[in-house]
């Protein structure tokens, strides 16, 4: 079990194995609760369309094929790349080896925004938590982001 709270938003977020929750979900899976018990946000992986540089939105293609708006601001995790290996050979690799560099590093989210405007140029995939209620716009604040194969 762990807790992680968002220095932004002040939310805290707690991991809990598939068998502490008791859902018979496979060994190993794990879910995000929230800590004032609003409901199960699961990740969601889709394919960067675009990044819009000045309003930092990036339009993501999810997995059941809708359209989503994703605001990166300061309070967005960028989540640590696991094996860059496992990104097929070319740009979007590139981009998941310097997220994983810029992880290590602790940089500032504008690296990570430049980054998200790479993958977009390539079509590389996300995987990421995005908040539950929309902004006025209809886009949704990114939580957690990374680029995955």
């Amino acid at each position: 079990m762990k807790i992680r709270t968002s220095a932004a938003s002040g939310i805290a977020v707690l991991f809990l194995g598939a068998s502490a929750l008791g859902c018979g979900a496979a060994a190993g899976e794990s879910e995000d609760v929230d800590s004032a018990g609003m409901g199960v946000r699961a990740s969601e992986a889709g394919q960067v369309t675009d990044y819009d540089a000045a309003s930092r939105t990036v339009t993501v293609v999810n997995d059941a094929l809708s359209t989503e708006l994703l605001v990166h601001n300061a309070g967005t995790l960028n989540n640590f790349v696991g094996d860059p290996d496992e990104f097929s050979a070319g740009p979007c690799r590139s981009v998941a080896v310097r997220w994983r560099i810029f992880s290590f590093q602790q940089r500032s989210a504008t690296w990570f925004r430049g980054l998200l405007g790479e993958a977009a140029h390539f079509d590389c995939r996300i995987e990421f938590v995005r908040a539950d209620a929309a902004n006025s716009d209809g886009s949704f604040d990114l939580l957690e982001v990374r680029p995955t194969p």
